[in-house]
């Protein structure tokens, strides 16, 4: 049986500590400022100065094999205003495997549970903050008993970041409510699709950072590694209707490797949900058509637009980093599927005039510099980039899409014809 011990950094292991933050498994995670405050801070713990943030050496049967820093938490700062903190005595805490020969072998795990129990005893919660793009250490985090409990962009490198939590006086962590559907959807697809589940991926407003919990869908992509069979579609559409609408509408697609490559477009599905699907699906389920549903199950023009959109800035639940497992999207066929959703709005502008307005904004920045931008940093781009005549409009639009206020609602409602307007100039110089 192997045994954790934990001890505090020496002055004489920071030649070691240098080492391993040298291999390349902790440099692809670990560079710039985030490194730089990581030197300042060892240096100033080795010395004396400073004792928090605190620095140890985790042994595995009496051999160094990790590197740990504690940082106390303030349950009061806004940083961690989505965190439901079960005390005042919070943690962060950062975790490196030393030697690349020690990863892969479910140390991880092991070795930060036993770190919380015996360091961290008096500790009521404990956060962690992980690339949202390191798949390989959210799912250990997770294994621990960590949630995701919200998104954001780092200070010390601007990529999107998980938040996690979990706490240590007993129960679990209480996500928002989005991550909480989200995990409970991904528990459920790791049940329902084990052995094939190739990668579960987060796009759209939750990946950009400018989710609004008022009028956002939660979106996502599931690649698999083979079809998926009726009786597995209909676990999924039962989980998928049950998790859907509480509170957050979930919209997901559902594809097979061997289905988008090679890539053609319009792109194959496996299986598709959104509440436009749910009667359909409940009656399916009902008088039993759902054992005739077929793979694929039809084609997508969005699912272009939607890949590219997930290898830019997708967040991975599962598997490996999208840019390795979706493929790459010919710019023709995603200026196709960002037409032919442009055509779609304009046909239901007096439905959502502000749907309309701020996807013609970031079509527009696609269309001339080649820029994926979420529906927000879409209008601030269209402010400096489209014709002043469609400003008002666009602010509109983008206060309302963030929570604005009636009369923005109104001023929208009441003239879809500027949205219309808006993504024929955008159509017409695509």
């Amino acid at each position: 049986m192997t045994s954790f011990e934990f001890h505090p950094a020496k002055p004489e292991q920071k030649r070691l500590i240098l080492k391993w933050l040298a291999r390349p498994h902790v440099t692809e995670w670990l560079h710039g400022d985030g490194y730089r405050n990581t030197i300042v801070s060892l240096d100033g713990f080795l010395s004396g100065r400073t004792a928090d943030p605190a620095h140890w050496i985790a042994y595995l049967d009496g051999r160094p094999i990790a590197y740990l820093i504690t940082s106390r938490v303030d349950p009061t700062d806004e940083r961690y205003a989505a965190v439901a903190f079960a005390g005042d005595t919070g943690v962060s805490i950062d975790v490196f495997i030393g030697d690349t020969a020690d990863t892969g072998h479910g140390h991880g795990t092991a070795l930060i549970r036993a770190f919380l129990a015996q360091c961290l005893p008096d500790a009521s919660d404990a956060v962690i903050d992980p690339e949202a793009s390191n798949a390989r250490a959210v799912h250990v985090y997770r294994k621990v008993g960590f949630r995701i409990v919200d998104t954001f962009i780092a200070p010390w490198h601007p990529v999107p970041h998980f938040l996690m939590h979990t706490p240590l006086t007993g129960g679990l962590p209480t996500p928002s409510p989005a991550w909480a559907q989200i995990e409970t959807l991904l528990s459920g697809f790791e049940r329902i699709l084990a052995g094939t589940l190739a990668g579960v991926y987060v796009h759209g407003s939750l990946a950009f950072g400018c989710f609004n919990p008022a009028s956002s869908d939660i979106d996502l992509l599931v690649v698999t590694e083979r079809r998926i069979t009726p009786s597995e579609k209909r676990a999924l559409v039962e989980e998928l209707l049950g998790v859907s609408l509480s509170p957050h509408p979930v919209e997901i697609s559902f594809l097979a490797a061997s289905d988008i490559a090679p890539w053609r477009h319009p792109a194959p599905y496996d299986l598709h949900f959104s509440e436009d699907w749910r009667e359909r699906y409940r009656k399916a389920l009902s008088d039993g058509s759902w054992a005739g549903w077929s793979s694929p199950a039809g084609t997508d023009d969005d699912l272009a637009a939607h890949i590219v959109v997930t290898r830019e800035t997708g967040l991975t639940l599962h598997g490996r980093p999208p840019v390795l497992v979706l493929p790459e999207v010919p710019y023709e066929d995603v200026a196709a599927s960002i037409r032919s959703d442009l055509a779609w709005a304009i046909d239901r502008a007096a439905e959502n005039p502000v749907y309309l307005v701020l996807n013609a904004c970031r079509a527009s920045a696609f269309f001339t510099e080649r820029k994926i931008l979420s529906k927000r940093d879409g209008a601030r781009w269209a402010l400096g980039s489209m014709p002043t005549e469609f400003h008002d409009a666009i602010r509109a639009a983008a206060r309302l899409y963030d929570g604005g206020g009636v009369a923005e609602n109104g001023a929208m409602r009441a003239g879809p014809e500027n949205a219309v307007e808006i993504a024929k100039y955008v159509l017409a110089r695509a």
